[in-house]
């Protein structure tokens, strides 16, 4: 059996963007996501970042600019403050989040959420589709693919070429025992909390076992409860170390959730509806990526191993630090 080991950056998905639904990478976060900033949730981390002078080159206008979406979100103050940010040198996403404080970056994590729910499945599938089929027909052949991406571009590709043998439950090199098949509602108040239950997520029974995708900085499909007390850092809010939730639609496909405008977004386990309060497992993307939680340690254990046993490696979008 040969093995066959990929390592997948960002470049994969930039190269497969659309016009209308650009994709950023590590030194054009800002200026790519400026491109969306008519929505709140991206313009409110973007100008906390700005408010909060995060960036090395200093722009007094596009700090005004900031306060003033605050206050009123006018398309006048959107465009006004677009301008600005493509107007900025490139930084690295890395560097300015080193630098934010929590707040900044806890926002940030979720603008991360709400860009690829807002790109969903618009991209130029052919190129990346036309790869995998090649690949996956190769007789006597095993493939682990290191993603460092949040997406879930590359996720749905094997799924769709792969035909059934690669299986959402237990393929990504850890069990996920629970799915949701609809986003947690916002709060009506009332004192009511709004949740949407778990259901019990079990392997399809068909996995070939030869194909894993392993994504040691998290995604923006695995749903993980935050700890309570609620606590932060400057990595963003503290998690719960199991269970995992992972949105399914009504047939069983791999999507997206919905980042809510607030941040309480509450998921009932069975049994008994515990209800806990959930968010996409996302490792910031600073220069420690580090994680505490077990099931990114035993992925990362595995990418380790991966390696070792590699026959052959490819490398997709993605370049090596020095």
């Amino acid at each position: 059996m040969r093995n066959i080991l990929y390592f997948v950056g960002a470049g994969l998905t930039k190269s497969l963007e659309l016009p209308s639904k650009p994709v950023p990478l590590m030194w054009d976060y800002i200026s790519v996501m400026a491109d969306y900033l008519y929505d709140d949730v991206i313009l409110m981390a973007l100008a906390k970042l700005e408010i909060n002078d995060c960036y090395t080159w200093k722009d007094p206008d596009a700090k005004t600019l900031a306060e003033r979406l605050i206050r009123e979100r006018s398309q006048k103050n959107r465009e006004a403050f677009k301008r600005a940010l493509k107007n900025k040198p490139s930084e690295s996403i890395e560097d300015l989040l080193r630098d934010s404080d929590e707040e900044a970056s806890i926002r940030f994590l979720y603008a991360i959420n709400r860009l690829f729910y807002l790109i969903n499945w618009d991209v130029n599938w052919c190129p990346l589709e036309k790869f995998l089929t090649r690949q996956l027909q190769l007789e006597e052949t095993c493939h682990a693919f290191v993603s460092f991406n949040y997406d879930l571009i590359l996720d749905r590709a094997v799924r769709k070429v792969a035909a059934g043998q690669w299986d959402i439950c237990i393929d990504y090199g850890f069990k996920i025992p629970y799915c949701t098949y609809s986003d947690p509602p916002d709060a009506v108040g009332g004192g009511v909390l709004p949740t949407v239950d778990a259901c019990e997520l079990c392997p399809s029974g068909f996995s070939s076992g030869r194909l894993k995708i392993f994504k040691p900085h998290g995604s923006v499909n695995w749903l993980l409860p935050l700890k309570i007390r609620y606590q932060s850092s400057s990595s963003g809010m503290e998690y719960e170390d199991e269970p995992v939730i992972i949105p399914l639609s009504d047939t069983d496909g791999l999507r997206h959730c919905e980042s809510s405008k607030n941040s309480f977004q509450y998921v009932s386990f069975p049994p008994g509806g515990l209800a806990k309060d959930v968010l996409p497992c996302i490792i910031p993307p600073t220069s420690a990526k580090q994680s505490n939680l077990s099931f990114i340690n035993h992925t990362r254990s595995q990418v380790q191993e991966a390696i070792r046993d590699a026959n052959e490696v490819y490398v997709l979008g993605w370049s090596m630090p020095t």
